[in-house]
């Protein structure tokens, strides 16, 4: 090694030393200020949320998206949506969950749309039809287009179910292009938050709550 070279390695491994003895010093203040057992638990409560972060950016960022569909052949709905193309179709269901029934929703590229609510113990299924604004047409279709969300596919869940939860369940159809993307108690999906976009862009257009559900559910073991 460079005699030049010496002073500088002693100077850098002098400034690692200093902030390391001035972390550990923090870090022994910190615990006898708030007590071991607090400065623990808020320790893995930050883990847990860096965690949930690093998965949020893994899964819903906009890098992850694109690459999400780099090379999936998918339609550009905004484009149908300007020719009311009557092929194009978004279909949403909520079935078999702990709520007050089962629910189905269409939403046709021509603006037509149609929830069906089948509440337990009512003897007819309630039927609300409407017919959706371009732009919010549009903004329902960005919210499917720009989250990636037609190149997500279903997934089993590892090492756990979900009791009570139900099946959700969007399918688009359009000429030439199918796709079902499904979460229920044994599957769900990498971008949770895609799924949540598209269900709050459908439940806003109706002027009628269609949140039937689920009123609450469970987790269990699952081999």
């Amino acid at each position: 090694m460079s005699i030049r070279l010496r002073p500088l390695l002693r100077l850098l491994l002098i400034a690692f030393g200093a902030i390391f003895i001035a972390f550990c010093l923090v870090a022994t203040v910190y615990v006898f200020c708030e007590g071991p057992q607090s400065a623990l638990d808020q320790a893995e409560d930050g883990w847990f949320q860096a965690k949930d972060r690093l998965d949020r950016f893994r899964n819903s960022s906009r890098t992850a998206r694109w690459w999400r569909c780099l090379g999936e052949d998918v339609p550009d709905l905004a484009e149908l949506a300007s020719s009311e193309a009557p092929d194009l179709e978004v279909r949403f269901s909520w079935t078999g969950g702990f709520g007050e029934g089962d629910l189905h929703v269409t939403v046709k590229g021509t603006g037509e749309a149609t929830a069906r609510i089948e509440r337990h113990g009512a003897d007819e299924p309630e039927i609300h039809r409407t017919l959706i604004s371009r732009d919010d047409l549009l903004h329902l279709l960005s919210a499917i287009q720009s989250t990636g969300f037609l190149c997500l596919r279903s997934e089993k869940r590892i090492g756990y179910r979900v009791i009570d939860l139900g099946r959700f369940e969007v399918a688009v159809q359009a000429p030439g292009f199918s796709r079902v993307v499904f979460v229920d108690g044994t599957h769900t999906v990498p971008d949770g938050d895609a799924f949540e976009e598209v269900l709050y862009s459908l439940d806003r257009q109706f002027g009628v709550n269609l949140c039937l559900g689920p009123f609450g559910t469970s987790t269990v073991r699952a081999d």
